[in-house]
This record gives structure tokens, C-alpha cells and sequence, in this order.
């Protein structure tokens, strides 16, 4: 989890049918007699139940009750059984051990904490990053497994934030250049036709790298948060689940506003 995205192999474990060692490995290192776990689709079997009884001791019971769940993503589903933290305790959440074929390093765009610049990785449903951004800053916690090899994907990865132009973070703004590489100017005092970006332009975080900047204005007879500009980073590339990201921010924005937020598509731009 300290290294999200990341490819590991790891030493092998032989647990029954399905039969991923990943996933047995992580079981062995991580379960006890106090850890609930959840088998779900062809992982329930009762050749599994007894090799955890015996190398474990893991109870095995209902999803709404596991610290970790294992099976593949479409018998896992659906993800709101499961517990997402509470406020008081965020750790009392659950960790899927999904079964996952094909995994590798084609895919979802991930960046944010524990990741130098960006990690790709090919997740099963790009759902599973959108699910946690709506909860954060609680979430579930998901490890893809494939043959000997896994991959952690925590809930913090890939969770984009519009700051304000007056944020304390980004007011030095030869700081911000020389530690984000982000050049930043307020044009709401520049003349309209000598404007690169717009009048109240918003820059766009994710994890720890901007990767773009929005314009948005309020329509209150409408009850509306309109996008009326849009500059994405150079180098950056807008993929279904960076947009939905962002739509889900824009929701979120929107809603401290008492408006909705129209749908986003970058090629309007």
C-alpha cells in the first residue's frame, strides 16, 4: 500500500482452486484467527475455507463484516456491501484481494501519495477509483492479484481537488514553479483580450501534480455550475477515469455552491 500501482512478485503460496498464489501470500502474511474474511463466487469453496481454517484460523463470514474479501471483481460486487471506515475509525475498512487476470501496467492513469510521477495499472473497473473519490476521505482498500504477482491500489490514489486561486499552497508562485513545475497567473485584474487562461480560473490537483486548470461559473436561476473553460497540462492525458474524476469534483464543488454540475467532456474545449 506505501507503493500504489506498483508491480510486485511475491513468494508463492499454494492455496486451492482458483488457485493464486499472490493472493494466498497475501492471506498467509496478513490474516489470523481475528481477521474476517469474505470468499466470494468460485474463491468459496470448501477446499479454501479449510486451507485458511488450517493455515489461518480466518472466520469466514458475510461481506458486510470482512476485513478482507477475495474473489474475482464481478463476484465481488457490489462494492457499497461492503465497509468504507467510519469518521472515527477510517481503518476499519475493507481490503479486496481481487483475482484479477491480466494485470499489468497498460491502463488507469494513478498518481497521488507513495507514487514519484504516475503509475499505470489495469484495473478491473475504473468504478472502483470513482466509488472511493465520492467517499473520501474514507474508502475501501483493493490489491489485484495475477499469478505471483499483485498490486496495492489504496483509496487516496488518483483523487483530484479544484483550489482556489487564493489557496495558501499555491500563492508563491515561484515556489509552486520550481516544486510542481506549475506556472500559475491570476488574470482577474488582466484585460479580457490580453487573457491566456480566463478570469477566475481554477488549477487542478491530483495527488501531487497539477494536471490542469478549469473555469466554471455559477448559474443560480438555472441551479447550475456550467464549465466555460478548460486547459489541460501539457503531457497529461484526459482518459475516462481522470474525467470522471474530475466530474465527480466538479460535483462536489458544485454542491458547496447549493448548485449541480453539468456534465464535463474535455473535447468541448
Amino acid at each position: 500500500m506505501a507503493r500504489p500501482g506498483r508491480l510486485e512478485t511475491v513468494g508463492t503460496a499454494e492455496p486451492p482452486a482458483p488457485r493464486c498464489p499472490a493472493a494466498g501470500a497475501v492471506l498467509l502474511t496478513l490474516a489470523d484467527h481475528d481477521t474476517p474474511i469474505h470468499l466470494a463466487g468460485d474463491a468459496d469453496s470448501r477446499a479454501v475455507r479449510g486451507w485458511l481454517a488450517f493455515h489461518a484460523g480466518a472466520p469466514i463470514v458475510e461481506a458486510s463484516r470482512a476485513t478482507f474479501a477475495v474473489g474475482r471483481w464481478a463476484d465481488l460486487m457490489p462494492l457499497e456491501q461492503y465497509r468504507a471506515g467510519t469518521a472515527a475509525y477510517p481503518d476499519q475498512s475493507v481490503t479486496l484481494v481481487v483475482l484479477h487476470q491480466g494485470l499489468g501496467k497498460q491502463g488507469i492513469s494513478l498518481c497521488g501519495p507513495g507514487i514519484e510521477t504516475t503509475e499505470h495499472l489495469a484495473l478491473p473497473d475504473a468504478a472502483f477509483l470513482d466509488f472511493n473519490a465520492a467517499r473520501f476521505p474514507l474508502g475501501i482498500d483493493m490489491i489485484l492479484t495475477d499469478g505471483a504477482r499483485l498490486a496495492a491500489v489504496p483509496p487516496m490514489t488518483s483523487l483530484i481537488r479544484i483550489i482556489n486561486p487564493f489557496d495558501p499552497a499555491i500563492l508563491d508562485r515561484t515556489r509552486l514553479k520550481r516544486i510542481f513545475g506549475f506556472a500559475y497567473t491570476n488574470e482577474m485584474l488582466v484585460p479580457a483580450a490580453q487573457r491566456r487562461w480566463g478570469y477566475y480560473v481554477y488549477p487542478l490537483l491530483e495527488g501531487d501534480r497539477f494536471v490542469g486548470r478549469i473555469e466554471a461559473k455559477g448559474d443560480r436561476q438555472a441551479g447550475i455550475l456550467q464549465v466555460t473553460g478548460f486547459w489541460p497540462e501539457a503531457g497529461v492525458r484526459w482518459g475516462q477515469g481522470r474525467i470522471a474524476r474530475l466530474q465527480l469534483e466538479l460535483g462536489r464543488f458544485a454542491r458547496l455552491a447549493g448548485l449541480h454540475a453539468n456534465s464535463f467532456a474535455p473535447q468541448d474545449f
